[in-house]
Protein backbone atom coordinates (compact mmCIF):
# COMPACT_ATOMS: atom_id res chain seq x y z
CA UNK A 1 0.00 0.00 0.00
CA UNK A 2 1.43 3.35 -0.94
CA UNK A 3 1.45 6.09 1.29
CA UNK A 4 -0.47 9.21 0.72
CA UNK A 5 1.12 12.09 -0.37
CA UNK A 6 -0.36 15.64 0.27
CA UNK A 7 0.54 18.19 -2.52
CA UNK A 8 -0.41 21.68 -0.58
CA UNK A 9 0.20 24.28 -3.92
CA UNK A 10 0.42 28.10 -2.57
CA UNK A 11 -1.40 28.88 -5.61
CA UNK A 12 -1.05 33.12 -4.94
CA UNK A 13 3.08 32.97 -4.49
CA UNK A 14 4.00 29.96 -7.19
CA UNK A 15 1.72 29.35 -10.87
CA UNK A 16 2.45 26.20 -11.87
CA UNK A 17 2.46 25.41 -15.46
CA UNK A 18 -0.85 23.34 -16.50
CA UNK A 19 2.05 20.49 -17.90
CA UNK A 20 3.56 20.36 -14.47
CA UNK A 21 -0.25 19.52 -12.91
CA UNK A 22 -0.54 16.54 -15.41
CA UNK A 23 2.50 15.10 -13.72
CA UNK A 24 0.47 14.19 -10.90
CA UNK A 25 -1.13 10.71 -11.60
CA UNK A 26 -2.46 7.82 -8.98
CA UNK A 27 -4.52 6.93 -6.46
CA UNK A 28 -2.29 8.42 -3.64
CA UNK A 29 -1.86 11.88 -4.76
CA UNK A 30 -4.06 14.45 -2.93
CA UNK A 31 -3.82 17.60 -4.43
CA UNK A 32 -4.61 20.59 -2.50
CA UNK A 33 -4.89 24.62 -4.09
CA UNK A 34 -5.03 27.05 -1.83
CA UNK A 35 -5.91 30.44 -3.83
CA UNK A 36 -6.67 33.90 -2.79
CA UNK A 37 -9.86 36.13 -2.25
CA UNK A 38 -9.25 37.08 -6.17
CA UNK A 39 -7.88 34.14 -7.61
CA UNK A 40 -11.39 32.98 -8.79
CA UNK A 41 -10.69 31.99 -12.31
CA UNK A 42 -8.51 28.92 -13.84
CA UNK A 43 -7.34 28.59 -17.67
CA UNK A 44 -9.00 25.99 -19.51
CA UNK A 45 -5.83 23.96 -19.83
CA UNK A 46 -5.65 23.95 -15.89
CA UNK A 47 -8.78 22.75 -15.40
CA UNK A 48 -8.44 19.39 -17.96
CA UNK A 49 -4.94 18.96 -16.04
CA UNK A 50 -6.36 18.68 -12.75
CA UNK A 51 -9.37 16.81 -14.06
CA UNK A 52 -8.09 13.17 -13.81
CA UNK A 53 -7.64 13.65 -10.24
CA UNK A 54 -11.33 13.85 -9.65
CA UNK A 55 -12.44 14.01 -5.99
CA UNK A 56 -8.76 14.02 -4.99
CA UNK A 57 -8.63 17.63 -5.81
CA UNK A 58 -9.28 19.94 -3.29
CA UNK A 59 -9.69 23.99 -2.99
CA UNK A 60 -9.06 26.13 -0.14
CA UNK A 61 -9.59 29.61 -0.50
CA UNK A 62 -8.81 33.08 1.42
CA UNK A 63 -11.70 34.83 2.36
CA UNK A 64 -9.55 38.03 2.75
CA UNK A 65 -5.93 39.20 1.25
CA UNK A 66 -3.31 39.90 3.31
CA UNK A 67 0.30 39.50 4.03
CA UNK A 68 0.56 35.86 4.84
CA UNK A 69 -2.71 35.23 5.23
CA UNK A 70 -2.61 31.90 2.90
CA UNK A 71 0.02 30.75 4.52
CA UNK A 72 -1.87 30.42 7.97
CA UNK A 73 -4.49 28.97 6.05
CA UNK A 74 -1.70 26.04 4.14
CA UNK A 75 -0.53 25.48 8.22
CA UNK A 76 -3.80 24.96 9.73
CA UNK A 77 -5.52 22.63 7.35
CA UNK A 78 -1.69 21.06 6.90
CA UNK A 79 -2.19 20.59 11.11
CA UNK A 80 -5.97 18.72 10.42
CA UNK A 81 -4.80 16.44 7.66
CA UNK A 82 -1.84 15.25 9.97
CA UNK A 83 -4.13 14.91 12.97
CA UNK A 84 -6.59 13.19 10.90
CA UNK A 85 -4.36 11.10 9.05
CA UNK A 86 -2.59 10.18 12.66
CA UNK A 87 -5.81 8.80 14.58
CA UNK A 88 -6.51 6.56 11.44
CA UNK A 89 -3.16 5.17 11.49
CA UNK A 90 -2.74 6.05 7.56
CA UNK A 91 0.52 6.87 6.36
CA UNK A 92 1.32 10.16 5.13
CA UNK A 93 3.83 12.47 3.70
CA UNK A 94 2.68 16.07 3.16
CA UNK A 95 4.63 18.44 0.17
CA UNK A 96 3.72 22.45 -0.09
CA UNK A 97 4.58 23.88 -2.90
CA UNK A 98 5.88 27.32 -2.14
CA UNK A 99 8.85 30.22 -2.33
CA UNK A 100 7.91 31.52 1.11
CA UNK A 101 10.57 30.75 3.11
CA UNK A 102 8.59 31.93 6.46
CA UNK A 103 7.64 28.35 6.57
CA UNK A 104 10.81 26.57 7.25
CA UNK A 105 10.52 27.24 11.11
CA UNK A 106 7.03 25.63 10.93
CA UNK A 107 8.02 22.53 9.61
CA UNK A 108 11.05 21.98 11.33
CA UNK A 109 8.81 21.50 14.38
CA UNK A 110 6.27 19.63 12.60
CA UNK A 111 8.91 16.77 11.89
CA UNK A 112 9.71 16.71 15.14
CA UNK A 113 6.29 16.00 16.11
CA UNK A 114 6.15 13.40 13.69
CA UNK A 115 4.77 14.96 10.65
CA UNK A 116 6.67 13.96 7.35
CA UNK A 117 6.22 17.57 5.69
CA UNK A 118 9.06 19.14 2.94
CA UNK A 119 8.73 22.53 0.88
CA UNK A 120 9.37 22.63 -2.34
CA UNK A 121 9.38 25.45 -5.32
CA UNK A 122 7.61 23.65 -8.07
CA UNK A 123 5.28 20.37 -8.69
CA UNK A 124 8.43 18.86 -10.22
CA UNK A 125 10.83 19.30 -7.18
CA UNK A 126 7.81 18.01 -5.18
CA UNK A 127 7.36 14.97 -7.16
CA UNK A 128 11.05 14.35 -7.25
CA UNK A 129 11.08 14.19 -3.05
CA UNK A 130 8.00 11.82 -3.12
CA UNK A 131 9.61 9.36 -0.71
CA UNK A 132 9.23 5.35 -1.28
CA UNK A 133 6.16 3.26 0.49
CA UNK A 134 9.33 1.84 2.18
CA UNK A 135 10.43 4.92 3.74
CA UNK A 136 7.64 6.33 4.45
CA UNK A 137 6.12 3.21 6.55
CA UNK A 138 8.38 3.67 9.29
CA UNK A 139 7.04 7.36 9.87
CA UNK A 140 3.93 6.22 10.71
CA UNK A 141 2.03 3.38 12.64
CA UNK A 142 0.60 0.76 9.93
CA UNK A 143 -2.02 -2.14 10.34
CA UNK A 144 -2.04 -5.45 8.87
CA UNK A 145 -3.77 -5.24 5.55
CA UNK A 146 -7.07 -7.22 6.18
CA UNK A 147 -7.12 -5.66 9.44
CA UNK A 148 -10.34 -3.31 9.83
CA UNK A 149 -9.90 0.38 10.19
CA UNK A 150 -10.59 1.77 13.66
CA UNK A 151 -13.27 5.33 13.10
CA UNK A 152 -11.28 8.51 13.29
CA UNK A 153 -10.51 9.77 16.86
CA UNK A 154 -9.77 13.25 17.72
CA UNK A 155 -7.63 11.88 20.34
CA UNK A 156 -3.86 11.67 19.64
CA UNK A 157 -2.58 7.48 19.92
CA UNK A 158 -1.08 7.18 23.65
CA UNK A 159 2.87 8.15 23.88
CA UNK A 160 3.27 4.25 24.83
CA UNK A 161 2.12 2.97 21.99
CA UNK A 162 3.85 4.73 19.90
CA UNK A 163 7.02 4.26 20.84
CA UNK A 164 6.38 0.47 20.72
CA UNK A 165 5.05 0.95 16.95
CA UNK A 166 8.60 2.73 16.26
CA UNK A 167 11.29 0.08 18.21
CA UNK A 168 9.05 -2.76 16.13
CA UNK A 169 10.05 -1.27 12.74
CA UNK A 170 13.78 -2.06 11.69
CA UNK A 171 15.56 0.65 10.64
CA UNK A 172 17.61 0.59 7.43
CA UNK A 173 21.28 0.79 7.75
CA UNK A 174 22.39 0.83 4.37
CA UNK A 175 21.79 3.76 1.84
CA UNK A 176 19.50 3.34 -1.44
CA UNK A 177 20.96 4.32 -4.51
CA UNK A 178 18.61 7.66 -4.70
CA UNK A 179 18.77 8.74 -0.64
CA UNK A 180 21.40 11.66 -2.27
CA UNK A 181 19.14 12.75 -4.99
CA UNK A 182 16.46 12.86 -2.67
CA UNK A 183 18.33 14.86 -0.13
CA UNK A 184 20.02 17.34 -2.25
CA UNK A 185 16.48 17.70 -3.92
CA UNK A 186 15.19 18.73 -0.67
CA UNK A 187 18.29 21.10 0.08
CA UNK A 188 18.50 22.63 -2.88
CA UNK A 189 14.16 23.95 -2.48
CA UNK A 190 15.34 24.77 0.78
CA UNK A 191 17.37 28.10 -0.44
CA UNK A 192 17.26 29.33 3.10
CA UNK A 193 17.84 27.79 7.01
CA UNK A 194 19.89 24.56 5.73
CA UNK A 195 21.66 23.01 8.00
CA UNK A 196 25.00 24.91 9.13
CA UNK A 197 27.03 22.10 11.04
CA UNK A 198 27.25 18.53 9.78
CA UNK A 199 26.19 16.67 12.74
CA UNK A 200 22.77 18.67 12.10
CA UNK A 201 22.36 17.48 8.53
CA UNK A 202 23.17 14.79 9.47
CA UNK A 203 20.24 14.16 12.18
CA UNK A 204 18.07 16.65 9.30
CA UNK A 205 18.76 13.51 6.92
CA UNK A 206 16.97 11.13 8.70
CA UNK A 207 13.90 12.99 8.89
CA UNK A 208 13.95 13.47 5.62
CA UNK A 209 14.43 9.98 4.31
CA UNK A 210 11.55 8.89 7.05
CA UNK A 211 12.81 8.43 10.40
CA UNK A 212 13.18 4.81 9.11
CA UNK A 213 17.22 5.14 8.40
CA UNK A 214 20.17 4.65 11.27
CA UNK A 215 22.71 8.05 11.52
CA UNK A 216 25.13 5.39 10.10
CA UNK A 217 23.02 6.04 6.70
CA UNK A 218 22.55 9.95 7.33
CA UNK A 219 26.52 9.69 7.27
CA UNK A 220 27.14 7.95 4.23
CA UNK A 221 24.45 10.18 2.16
CA UNK A 222 26.76 13.49 3.52
CA UNK A 223 29.97 11.80 2.49
CA UNK A 224 28.24 11.08 -1.10
CA UNK A 225 26.90 14.84 -1.72
CA UNK A 226 30.50 16.06 -0.41
CA UNK A 227 31.96 13.97 -2.92
CA UNK A 228 30.04 15.15 -5.82
CA UNK A 229 30.66 19.01 -4.53
CA UNK A 230 26.97 19.78 -3.44
CA UNK A 231 28.85 21.24 -0.29
CA UNK A 232 31.91 21.34 1.25
CA UNK A 233 32.83 20.15 5.00
CA UNK A 234 35.27 22.24 7.00
CA UNK A 235 35.83 21.86 10.78
CA UNK A 236 31.87 20.54 10.89
CA UNK A 237 30.74 23.97 9.60
CA UNK A 238 28.87 23.74 5.88
CA UNK A 239 28.81 25.43 2.72
CA UNK A 240 26.90 24.43 -0.01
CA UNK A 241 26.87 25.13 -3.55
CA UNK A 242 23.82 23.56 -5.69
CA UNK A 243 25.07 26.16 -8.96
CA UNK A 244 24.47 23.76 -11.74
CA UNK A 245 24.26 20.55 -10.24
CA UNK A 246 22.53 17.54 -10.52
CA UNK A 247 22.96 14.04 -9.09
Amino acid sequence: MKPLTYLLIDFENVKPPATEVAQIRGDEFRLWIFRGPHQNKFDADMVEAWQPLGERVKFIQSAKSGKNALDFHIAFCLGLVHRENMAAQCPAQYIVVSKDGGFDALFEYARTEGCGVMKAATILDALSMVTSPRAQATNSTMQPENSPKPAIQKAKPPASAKKAAKAAVPKRTTPNADDAEKVAAFLRAQSTNRPAKRSTLEHHIVHILGNGVTEDVACAVVDQLEREQFLSIVNNKIKYDFAKKKL
